[in-house]
């Protein structure tokens, strides 16, 4: 198993690893994925990792670190319709949606969507 990506969450209340989560946004088809592979959700204490499963509860002020792996993030097809970037900087992008196109790609929109848009930049 390869992992790529590592990223670090503080928990802001009390409750399980899969609440944390939930609140910091992991979508529930990543949050299915993490409970199916052991070693990809890990609580950190004293600099080392123990891995933990999303029924772990877990105190406000815990650190706990995810894993995804290079499959786990999906690839979306790059469009030709060109759009408007009115503003961008390393954290934030004001776009000029065309009407008409999705803004993620779904059933009746999976090739034209903002997202793929951005994807051919």
């Amino acid at each position: 198993m390869t992992k790529s990506r590592r990223i670090e969450y503080v928990c802001d209340f009390d409750g399980t690893c899969d609440d944390i989560l939930k609140q910091k946004g992991i979508s529930s088809s990543i949050r299915v994925m993490l409970r199916k592979r052991m070693g990809l959700v890990c609580l950190l204490e004293d600099g080392r990792e123990i891995p933990v499963i999303l029924t772990k509860r877990l105190s406000k002020g815990d650190k706990i670190c995810i894993y995804l792996e290079d499959d786990d993030i999906v690839h979306i097809p790059p469009c030709d319709t060109k759009i408007n970037i009115v503003y961008e900087d390393e954290d934030i992008a004001v776009i000029d949606k065309p009407a008409g196109i999705a803004v993620i790609p779904v059933k009746n929109h999976y090739g034209r969507s903002l997202a793929n848009c951005l994807a051919n930049i």
